[in-house]
């Protein structure tokens, strides 16, 4: 008690029973353990609960009256008092998983035969792989869509920590994209000014692209390899525009992020008869040039023959002609 250990379990170590000792308690699963496949051994019901049954009795329980809120009891122990305690008592903490096993010689169940000790490894082993299955690596890899652009926009962002995990800014990260049929770019990425060991990055797919892979590889302040993490996305523009036209407000949201980025303009269904007008008035970002010689504009050739004649005039007058 008092110490990171009882904090970071599921069962109140300060509220200790003080009733007799549990002696021949039967090994059980709950409803909630039998839903978990890690905590059986058997594929079928039946041969399961034989297993159990075969189970040899245990002497040595610690007896926890209460768990705490959120945690699930997975196995109890049933004594002949008719008391039942939990016996494996689960819940998660933080980013893990945490587990109390509440049965002390838990090994008699191996001293059965031979068969009961690789039971009993086997359990062990089954117990450790999901309390650290699911244990994020020091670097993680996600990507989302630019929601702030109607144009295919992705954002890259890589979760860094060092060895105590707690966030870590003096990291690189270098990003690879790969197109389904290009070559690989490379990718900037900036730390984050909202949150700590966070690098993000965009990158803009072409029109005809189907999808990409991203590889991140991470290192840490002193140049030392920490984690190399892949991830992919499929792209198919068109479905996911037509998939949001009738979204509801969804769709209508990306309609006007669309009409805002390309200087466009949202009419509802209601006001389509204004959409004439406002073709004829609008003000399109849209620049022609066209090549045409001088000599073709009548200005100009009327100039040059009242030059021509103007001339002619003048000598005429003069006497010159």
């Amino acid at each position: 008690d008092d110490t990171p250990v009882a904090r970071l379990l599921p069962v109140y170590l300060d509220r200790l029973d003080q009733g007799i000792p549990a002696a021949d308690a039967v090994y059980d699963l709950t409803r909630e353990g039998w839903l978990e496949p890690w905590m059986r051994l058997e594929a079928q019901q039946d041969d399961e609960e034989a297993r159990l049954a075969y189970m040899t009795p245990f002497f040595t329980v610690n007896r926890i009256p209460a768990i705490k809120p959120g945690a699930s009891i997975l196995a109890t122990v049933t004594d002949p008092a008719s008391r039942e305690l939990p016996a494996l008592v689960s819940h998660r903490y933080g980013s893990g998983r945490a587990a109390a096993l509440t049965i002390g010689d838990l090994w008699r169940w191996g001293m059965k035969d031979a068969e009961q000790q690789e039971r009993l490894a086997k359990t062990w082993r089954q117990l450790i792989r999901w309390a650290v299955n699911d244990v994020p690596n020091r670097a993680t890899l996600s990507w989302s869509d630019g929601k702030s652009s109607a144009l295919p926009l992705t954002d890259l962002a890589v979760s860094v920590r060092d060895q105590e995990f707690d966030p870590q800014d003096d990291a690189s990260v270098e990003l690879e994209v790969t197109p389904l049929e290009g070559e690989p770019r490379r990718v900037t990425t900036e730390p984050s000014l909202e949150e700590p060991g966070l690098f993000s990055a965009n990158y803009l797919s072409g029109e005809e692209e189907r999808g990409f892979r991203v590889r991140a590889t991470v290192r840490d302040g002193s140049g030392e390899f920490v984690s190399e993490e892949v991830t992919a996305r499929a792209l198919n523009p068109l479905a996911e525009e037509f998939a949001t036209i009738g979204a509801g407000e969804t769709g209508r949201q990306f309609l006007a992020s669309l009409a805002s980025a390309t200087g466009g303009e949202l009419i509802t269904w209601e006001d389509r008869s204004q959409l004439p007008d406002l073709l004829s008035e609008l003000n399109l970002p849209m620049t022609e040039i066209t090549q045409r010689p001088l000599w073709h504009s009548p200005w100009l050739f009327l100039l040059a023959l009242s030059c021509f004649i103007g001339e002619w005039a003048i000598r005429r007058r003069r006497g010159f002609l």
